[in-house]
């Protein structure tokens, strides 16, 4: 038996994402590293994509003996499939923001895989009659990853890490002259329309927020800004590059090498989700635990069903960015370690640990395992 691992990654392709050392640079993919080595150890080898069907093709591998497990509708997992290897786990890691053609199409997607690793308003979209369904705990850190607390007194007021992007063009600024420049986006919009997912995601997004919390604190100079494509702001509506252009010259916003390490310095962190859906929370809250810093939290509306309240400041409970501040100030030490450990406690608990990479590396194994003895 044999298993590959089928994502539309082009950094993971070619067994990349086996290599620890390379997987550790992307959230969430450390674990298929420890899946694999857990594997070779009961004698069954794991591939990506792509390498299962080169091995297939030129080293006579009987497609028949082998296990897909698919990130979203990824194409060498289909290709896998059609020549008759087993769908067997399917993965949904990704928001419906920016993968609305998988949830669209998760009636047709889910139904020929044994097992259904998904957020929880994804079981609303289909028909669960075969298979078994688990709700998806984006695996996010690894208990080596845990920095040890630092004083209160002395951090930096408020840090966030995000890579600029957005989820739609401004057409006011595009050129009519050059077709290449508007067709994409005009196909862009149609999709949008034409996708219920999108249409409903669209309504839910949250990087709106995220630059509105650039907007307040950063002209307070309270913020520190880390991430990706903050030098050009050609991506954004034109309302929002007239607001921020001064302020990210004021920032300087840089590229983080150790988000971990960096975060741990600040007493507050931004950590909103890109869009609103039940179950959708990512390594944004849980890196907050692990360095030991207080999460300000928007995305899943179903929140308190995975991560303790205490352990996190929830921006619904704020109708303006002034009145988050003003908490925020009256936060002291006694309250701020508080709230740190109880987010540590949930690290420790069985309820935390499901985001631990190890453990959901062990989980899909004994899947698979499982599997291998009913062959």
């Amino acid at each position: 038996m044999k298993v590959a691992i089928c994502t539309d990654e082009q950094e993971f392709r070619e067994n990349r994402i086996l290599d620890k050392s390379w997987a550790k640079k992307f959230p969430g993919a450390l674990w298929v590293s420890f899946l694999a080595d857990s594997l070779k150890r009961k004698k069954i080898e794991v591939v990506t994509g792509d390498i299962a069907l080169a091995n297939i093709q030129f080293r006579g591998w009987n497609p028949k003996e082998v296990l897909v497990i698919q990130g979203l509708d990824a194409i060498h997992g289909k290709q896998l499939i059609k020549l008759g290897a087993k769908p067997f786990i399917l993965m949904g890691f990704e928001s419906p923001l920016y993968a609305p053609n998988f949830y669209d199409n998760l009636p047709k997607i889910a139904p020929q895989f044994t097992h259904k690793i998904l957020y929880s308003g994804a079981f609303k979209n289909f028909a669960a009659k075969k298979g078994l369904n688990h709700l998806a705990y984006f695996p996010s850190y690894t208990r080596n990853d845990i920095i040890r607390v630092k004083k209160w007194i002395g951090r930096k007021f408020l840090v966030m890490v995000a890579a600029n992007k957005y989820f739609e063009v401004d057409f006011a600024k595009l050129p009519f002259f050059n077709p290449k420049r508007y067709l994409g986006p005009i196909k862009h919009r149609l999709i949008k329309f034409a996708s219920p997912t999108k249409t409903i995601a669209y309504k839910n997004e949250l990087i709106s927020k995220r630059l509105e919390a650039i907007e307040y604190f950063g002209d307070l100079g309270l913020l520190s800004l880390y991430g990706h494509s903050w030098d050009s702001l050609d991506n954004l509506p034109l309302k929002w590059q007239k607001k921020l252009v001064k302020i990210l010259k004021k920032l300087k916003p840089k590229i983080v090498e150790d988000k971990l390490k960096t975060i741990s310095f600040y007493k507050f962190s931004i950590c909103f989700e890109n869009v609103s859906y039940p179950g959708h929370i990512t390594e944004k809250i849980i890196d907050c635990f692990v360095a030991g810093v207080i999460p300000i939290y928007l995305g899943a509306p179903d929140i308190e069903k995975f991560i303790p309240r205490n352990s996190f400041i929830d921006m619904r409970n704020f109708n303006s960015w002034e009145k988050l501040h003003a908490y925020m100030e009256r936060v002291d030490n006694s309250k701020a370690l508080d709230m740190i450990d109880n987010g540590r406690r949930f690290l420790r608990s069985n309820k935390g640990g499901l985001y631990d990479q190890q453990r959901f590396a062990n989980f899909v194994g004994k899947i698979v395992l499982t599997n291998s003895l009913t062959i």
